[in-house]
C-alpha cells in the first residue's frame, strides 16, 4: 500500500525550482525523501511543468519535464527520466533542447501499455510554436521526429496528453488551451 508523489516545489521568483519523489510509507504512516530528478529548473506560476505516468508492465514511473516554462530568449530542454524506486532516478535522452525563444513547457505524456510506445507532446516555442510531439519505442533512450499535431500556432498556455492506452486500444489525441481563443482545441486529423 506504498505510494509515490512527484511533485515540483517553486522558489522565489520561479527560481530554485526542484522536481522530487516523495513516497509514502504505509506501514510507518509516514513520507520519505525517494529522491531528486532535477533541482536546476526554472518556473513560474501559471504553466505546468510536468508530466508522469505509470507503466504497468514494470510499475515504474516515467516523468518529462520542462526545465524551463519562460518567454523568449531563454534556453531549456524536455527531460525524460524512467523512476524504479527511492533511488532508482534514471536520466534518459532530452526528448527536446533549445538555444532561444525556449517554451517547451507544458510536457505531456501518453503511454501505449499493450507495447510501451511513448507519445510526449509539447509545445516548442512560445512566440511562434504549435503543439508537436516524439516517440520513443525504447523507452526513452531515442526519440523519433518532432512531430507537429496542432495547425494553428502560438498562445498555447496547457496541454493534455491523455495519459495511457490499455489493452482495449485508445487514441494519442492531445488537447491545448489556446489563450487567443479562449477555446480548448484538438486535431483528430493528426491523431493517431
Amino acid at each position: 500500500n506504498d505510494m509515490w508523489c512527484i511533485y515540483q516545489s517553486r522558489g522565489t521568483g520561479g527560481t530554485g525550482s526542484a522536481l522530487e519523489l516523495k513516497i509514502y510509507d504505509s506501514s510507518a504512516n509516514a513520507w520519505l525523501s525517494g529522491g531528486n530528478l532535477a533541482s536546476d529548473l526554472v518556473a513560474d506560476s501559471v504553466h505546468f511543468q510536468f508530466d508522469s505516468v505509470s507503466r504497468h508492465s514494470d510499475d515504474n514511473a516515467i516523468v518529462t519535464v520542462a526545465s524551463n516554462v519562460r518567454d523568449a530568449g531563454t534556453t531549456g530542454s524536455v527531460r525524460f527520466y524512467s523512476i524504479g524506486g527511492s533511488n532508482l532516478i534514471t536520466k534518459k535522452t532530452d526528448i527536446f533542447q533549445s538555444a532561444t525563444n525556449f517554451f517547451g513547457g507544458l510536457p505531456s505524456i501518453l503511454l501505449n501499455q499493450q507495447n510501451n510506445d511513448i507519445y510526449v507532446n509539447y509545445q516548442q516555442d512560445r512566440l511562434t510554436g504549435s503543439v508537436v510531439y516524439k516517440k520513443s519505442a525504447d523507452g526513452g533512450d531515442t526519440w523519433g521526429n518532432q512531430t507537429g499535431m496542432s495547425q494553428t500556432q502560438g498562445n498555447i498556455t496547457s496541454i493534455m496528453g491523455g495519459t495511457s492506452i490499455g489493452n482495449d486500444g485508445g487514441r494519442f489525441q492531445p488537447v491545448w488551451f489556446n489563450d487567443d481563443l479562449s477555446d480548448l482545441v484538438t486535431n483528430r486529423l493528426n491523431s493517431i
